[in-house]
């Protein structure tokens, strides 16, 4: 796995030479230097602090150091921390059941899908259990889905997995609670949990008590949780949260890491990627500074992201929302080639073209119109020159955001790095 930083740069220049914050006067630098402060006073964390080694997740536990708090939890209190729980429920369950349905508010899929639809393969719920490693398929139930998007889920459901092993017959669900949706979640989760087969069978040989929760409720408010559900029939267990973390601010909390533990994805590296970035923040210099760099850049103007790989939507889906949430900037995303048609010539703008090297996989050659062999990769590549020309303009920067490759370090960075900048887009306004 590659776990250097991302990196920034202009189209056809390294943006470290051409640093935005070296054009800054001395003032405009001195603002970006007390909002970082701001930022770092109002959310670092002091972690030798004994209240901050407990073993589970502060009530005050923001995003910013979140990451280092759930790395250090687990590294000294392993089961009981909160990613020791994360652990033990996914292993625990994904050798019995083949799916789960990721259930909350739109805000909070949205934070799963960025990280599962990036780092799996594009059809993984469509292979065998065997060539996914019997990890489980995963589905996804929004508060605002309709009624048939709910029916076909649960037929979807019913026809269970590609196989006859009895985990093929069970499905799991994970649901997100927040105190704002929370009267949306519980409905939708009752009446799936009431679809759900029996898991205690006699062709299992297993009894009821052998076998775990096939319910997590991840929420910031867990006393409560029984007398909100009621009657509720089949078995669930609790991961805690806290009310910070919701939405889009929870992209890297237990909401996220429990989905992505269940496909097997290296969780610790997205933690350990994200706290990377928070050191760079924290520690850079202007010219190597990639949250103040890309603040700079973007702050009061158009911001057009170009998805240069198909593993980048659900990410970009993500990224948008996040910084649109916490300013009043508009912003657009857009597969490779696209180019904003609203934007007008003479606005403001920058133009960030999302990257990965290398692909993933083996390259495909393809014979060209000319009947010369060429990979896709070299396809993507005449392309984006192409598109880079056609969008220059004087009034809009284009930049190349560079992921060393598409994995759980890389995402865990580029998901920070949207959540810094949202908070320095924040501050600004207060």
């Amino acid at each position: 796995m590659n776990r250097s930083l991302i990196n920034l740069r202009r189209c056809g220049s390294d943006v470290t030479a051409n640093s935005p914050l070296a054009q800054l006067d001395r003032d405009l630098k001195a603002d970006w230097k007390s909002r970082r402060d701001r930022v770092l006073s109002q959310h670092a964390a002091d972690l030798d602090d004994v209240d901050w080694q407990c073993p589970r997740l502060p009530e005050s536990q923001s995003f910013y150091a979140l990451p280092e708090q759930l790395l250090l939890a687990y590294e000294r209190h392993r089961e009981e921390s909160e990613l020791g729980h994360v652990f033990r429920i996914a292993n625990s369950l994904h050798d019995r059941l083949d799916a789960i349905v990721v259930l909350g508010p739109p805000n909070a899929i949205l934070s799963v899908q960025a990280i599962t639809a990036a780092c799996c393969d594009p059809y993984h719920n469509e292979m065998s259990r065997a060539d996914r490693g019997s990890k489980p398929r995963i589905y996804f139930a929004d508060t605002e889905m309709d009624n048939d998007f709910i029916q076909s889920l649960v037929w979807r459901l019913a026809r269970n997995g590609y196989g006859d092993v009895r985990a093929e017959q069970r499905w799991g669900i994970v649901a997100i609670d927040d105190q704002q949706s929370r009267s949306q979640v519980i409905p939708l989760l009752r009446f799936l949990a009431g679809q759900m087969p029996t898991w205690d069978d006699a062709v299992s040989g297993e009894n009821a008590s052998e076998i775990p929760a096939p319910i997590t409720i991840i929420t910031a408010q867990p006393d409560d949780w029984a007398t909100s559900i009621g009657g509720f029939g089949p078995p669930f267990e609790l991961l805690h949260s806290n009310s910070l973390l919701s939405g889009t601010m929870g992209a890297l909390a237990p909401a996220s890491l429990l989905p992505a533990a269940f496909l097997g994805l290296d969780v610790i590296q997205l933690l350990v990627g994200a706290a990377a970035i928070n050191k760079n923040f924290a520690e850079g210099e202007w010219n190597e500074n990639l949250s103040l760099q890309l603040a700079g850049l973007i702050e009061q103007r158009q911001l057009d992201c170009i998805g240069w790989s198909n593993s980048f939507d659900g990410l970009l889906r993500w990224w948008i929302k996040a910084i649109e949430t916490a300013t009043e900037a508009s912003a657009t995303w857009a597969r490779s080639g696209a180019i904003n048609p609203t934007r007008s010539a003479n606005r403001p703008a920058v133009t960030m073209h999302w990257l990965a090297e290398p692909p993933r996989t083996d390259p495909v050659q393809l014979w060209d119109t000319s009947g010369d062999l060429i990979s896709v990769e070299q396809l993507k590549r005449q392309r984006f020159e192409s598109v880079v020309s056609a969008s220059a303009t004087p009034t809009c920067d284009q930049i190349e955001l560079v992921l060393p490759g598409i994995d759980t370090h890389p995402i865990g960075q580029v998901m920070q790095l949207g959540l810094i900048l949202a908070e320095l887009a924040r501050e600004r306004s207060r």
